[in-house]
């Protein structure tokens, strides 16, 4: 994973290998002439006393930047605010970078926090929930629709829509609106419970049954419930294929062959009448 950043501007830009395994020009900049984009505000800032931030400091002395930060064309960075900080830290006079439209920051913060190792899956769609306050919004009145009986399956649907756009269950999803929304109404409780959630020392279930004393039920799954838990990750699986290569896809290609002849014939129809 670790390359040298290039020593000299030689040419006006060089190449990387992307996430999408796609050659993409970077370019070389100033680290001093960077700055954080605004919504990174919202992410929380590493702790330089952690032992994981050392040895993450450590890694970018030894093998210096590997992935290009993201930035805007105001040279604001959107992805690799960590490696940023790392970079100035240990000395570093240029990083890479990848210059993308302004617009698309939100979604490449947000696939950076639910790809981050360091967080929980909660933790990560709680922060991320900061950076889309429409689902936050959305959620609490599906919530008021259910309370009051009304609309409760499209309430569902949308609620699961919600959850397939970050890759998660409706149910952490749910969990998640719900601390966010506690969090923000009470800071009190927010100063005692987000560092814990952050650290992975609680999750979100544990803080609602704490709080909120919410006991979810035990729910027997039946088979139409692992069919649909099955689905979703198909459809993962769909918005991955952008990120395969000639030879990934291939071989995707090969699996998927074997798997759809087994299924029963309604499903390898393009349609059910």
């Amino acid at each position: 994973m670790n390359s040298k950043v290039p020593p000299a501007r030689q040419k006006p830009a060089a190449f990387c290998q992307s996430a999408s395994n796609t050659l993409r020009a970077f370019d070389v900049r100033d680290v001093n002439k960077l700055s954080l984009h605004p919504l990174q505000s919202r992410i929380p800032s590493p702790d330089e006393n952690s032992p994981a931030w050392a040895a993450f400091v450590g890694s970018v002395r030894q093998h210096s930047i590997v992935q290009p930060l993201v930035i805007t064309p105001d040279a604001e960075i959107m992805d690799g605010g960590w490696r940023w900080r790392a970079a100035k830290q240990v000395g570093l006079q240029s990083v890479p970078v990848v210059v993308r439209p302004k617009e698309e920051a939100v979604s490449l913060m947000v696939s950076s926090l639910l790809n981050r190792k360091t967080l929980t899956r909660g933790a990560a769609v709680y922060l991320a929930l900061g950076l889309k306050p429409d689902l936050v919004s959305g959620a609490a009145a599906r919530r008021a629709a259910n309370l009051s009986g009304k609309n409760h399956r499209l309430s569902e649907l949308l609620l699961c829509d919600a959850a397939n756009e970050f890759g998660v269950s409706a149910r952490l999803m749910d969990d998640a609106v719900r601390v966010f929304k506690m969090f923000k109404n009470k800071p009190d409780l927010r100063a005692k419970f987000e560092p814990p959630l952050l650290a992975g020392e609680c999750g979100l279930g544990a803080i609602l049954k704490t709080v909120c004393k919410v006991n979810r039920p035990i729910k027997t799954k039946t088979a139409l419930d692992r069919m649909a838990r099955i689905f979703t990750a198909l459809a993962r699986c769909g918005r991955a294929w952008d990120n395969l290569n000639r030879a990934e896809r291939g071989r995707a290609l090969q699996l998927w062959r074997k798997v759809i002849i087994t299924l029963p014939v309604e499903f390898q129809k393009p349609s059910i009448s």
